[in-house]
């Protein structure tokens, strides 16, 4: 599984001014279970730049997904901090971190996360639904999202009419479609074969890198982390080594108002049944105040 030559991710040359766009800060993880304490991270410290494409590698156990849940505001640190856009997230309220991610992060998954009741489009319009963006807004940016990924001709399919690759597509195009500064990728070709892994990276790192997005990715696979421009190894929750992956050689290819914090707090754990009920329910309101105003005119 080797990266395609075509690299288009902009990577910055000497001289660019460099931005952060994550800071971890001595970062600690301790997780009481009984009479033991077990750290799952110990003082991390680590600097990524913003269009970066960074591989976090580590076997099982190593502390690389809490340290990802600890950047994306999923869990909170027992020590130290992460900044990301000038805030420390481990300072914000629950409400403040639902508000923060939706503002600034979008997430791809080893198993996809698809809403089974819903086709593709509406699957990547979820995000843009609690964004409070208007339906036919949010579906007619699905579709542009759903096409730059390949799956023009699949907007009205539902998940089990589409293959794993074709899956975590969605997945990745519901991950870009509300233009965040950072996303999150866990394991995400944990579940797919090699070739479909590859075409999924290339996209990925093409589709992400195109649009100057910060992407950090998961995974325990040394081949999969030979796609990122670092590769930062953990173990026993420290880092151990970060080693630069090389560039191409010269004359390759350079490669209305939002819904308010405390309801989209309800959604947190909720079922899929659930969220695809308050979706609905959305959608249903919408559609009725469109009708009141048809009447009134």
């Amino acid at each position: 599984m080797q990266p395609n030559v075509c690299y288009t991710r902009h990577i910055q040359q000497e001289g660019d001014e460099l931005e952060t766009a994550i800071q971890v800060r001595d970062l600690k993880k301790v997780y009481h279970v009984g009479q033991n304490s077990i750290a799952a991270l110990d003082g991390i410290d680590l600097e990524i730049q913003r269009g970066e494409f960074v591989c976090i590698v580590g076997r099982s156990g190593s502390g690389k997904s809490t340290l990802l849940n600890m950047m994306a505001g999923l869990e909170r640190p027992s020590k130290g901090g992460v900044v990301i856009a000038g805030k420390h997230i481990e300072k914000l309220s629950e409400a403040q971190l639902v508000r923060f991610r939706l503002e600034h992060v979008g997430f791809i998954f080893q198993s996809f996360n698809l809403f089974p009741a819903l086709t593709a489009e509406e699957n990547v319009a979820v995000p843009l639904t609690y964004r409070g963006i208007g339906r036919r807004k949010r579906l007619k940016q699905s579709r542009e999202m759903l096409t730059q990924v390949g799956l023009q001709t699949h907007l009205k399919h539902r998940p089990t009419q589409m293959s794993g690759g074709q899956q975590q597509r969605v997945g990745i195009a519901r991950a870009l479609v509300a233009n965040p500064a950072i996303i999150f990728a866990d394991e995400p070709t944990g579940n797919l074969d090699s070739k479909t892994s590859a075409e999924v990276l290339d996209l990925m790192r093409s589709v992400v890198g195109a649009k100057g997005h910060t992407l950090v990715l998961v995974t325990h696979d040394p081949e999969v982390a030979r796609w990122g421009d670092r590769v930062v190894h953990i173990l026993d929750g420290r880092i151990t080594s970060i080693e630069v992956n090389p560039r191409p050689g010269a004359g390759e290819e350079t490669p209305p108002d939002a819904v308010p914090p405390e309801q989209l707090k309800q959604t947190q754990g909720c079922t899929a049944d659930r969220a695809v009920e308050a979706i609905r329910g959305i959608e249903n309101a919408e559609n009725g105040a469109e009708a009141s105003r048809g009447n009134q005119t």
